[in-house]
């Protein structure tokens, strides 16, 4: 059901997919994905966060409970100093994205508009267990996000990088076979630095390439 149907995508999921790059290649990209949204937050214990959220609850009687995650994640700035309060910026985010934490306490019991003053204990108790247990199905890679319709992503396989010396970018197996690209082994997604490495690995091929067609031709080999 497309309707049903969500990308999981940003930093986070292209950094998870890439721990597991193999294991995801040899199950077709088909598994389940758990995610603990707020691990920092009272431990990350279930307990403390549903003893958290019912104080948030009475706090916020008439309050829509869907509107925005009460959780903020905090970390600092490092790029940006306060010289009059001589210290760094500290950012706060949500730790559930709205859209999201809308879907989550829906799925707890609590439609659109509902305030918090209508989670009762067991409704509480739900959405504290799907913030620390939050379950995802999911099932193979976007393939056309690309301008040409094509697969946006390299996947594991080609040439294994231990047979290949990557400062000249020569293969160790095969002799006078230069490769770089997206023929070797690698998984990631093929926006951003991923075209840069190819650039690179292009460069260097090419002109280690060319050297040693020079010494060949310098040599008297054909």
């Amino acid at each position: 059901d497309d309707a049903a149907t969500i990308n999981l995508a940003g930093k986070a999921a292209s950094f998870l997919s890439s721990l597991a790059a193999y294991d995801l290649h040899d199950a077709n990209c088909t598994g389940s994905l758990l995610v603990h949204f707020c691990p920092e937050h009272l431990g990350g214990k279930v307990e403390m966060i549903e003893k958290d959220l019912w104080r948030i609850r009475q706090e916020k009687l008439r309050e829509v409970v869907g509107d925005k995650c009460p959780f903020v994640h905090r970390f600092v700035d490092y790029d940006e100093y306060d010289w009059e309060t001589e210290s760094f910026k500290v950012i706060e985010t949500q730790c559930i994205p709205a859209v999201l934490w809308a879907s989550m306490t829906e799925s707890c019991g609590a439609p659109p508009n509902s305030t918090w003053g209508k989670m009762n204990p067991k409704k509480v108790r739900k959405l504290a267990e799907l913030i620390v247990g939050c379950q995802f199905e999911f099932k193979g890679r976007v393939t056309s996000t690309t301008a040409s319709g094509g697969d946006p992503y390299i996947n594991a396989g080609g040439i294994l990088l231990n047979e290949m010396d990557m400062s000249t970018m020569k293969s160790k197996v095969v002799e006078n076979l230069f490769c770089c690209g997206q023929v070797l082994d690698g998984d990631a997604s093929t926006s951003g630095f991923l075209f840069m490495r190819d650039f690179a690995m292009g460069k260097v091929a090419g002109e280690n390439a060319a050297l040693l067609a020079l010494r060949s031709i310098e040599g008297g080999d054909e």
